[in-house]
């Protein structure tokens, strides 16, 4: 006789291993979006004052 708590537990984890992909696809976009968004930002916070520290300086000799 099987144990009931056993048959529960095989069912959590097929249910699991089914989402898994899903899981692993969601979290890798999620990644892939913050690392997207961080670099942006980065961009923004850096080349934009060395753009216009440049734009500035070029208008000033000129």
């Amino acid at each position: 006789v099987k144990d009931p708590e056993d048959e529960d537990h095989t069912s959590q984890v097929g249910s699991y291993t089914t989402i898994k992909p899903f899981l692993i696809l969601s979290w890798k976009s999620f990644l892939w979006l913050s690392l997207r968004t961080f670099v942006m930002f980065v961009k923004i916070t850096t080349i934009q004052p060395i753009f216009w520290l440049v734009m500035c300086s070029q208008s000033t000799t000129l």
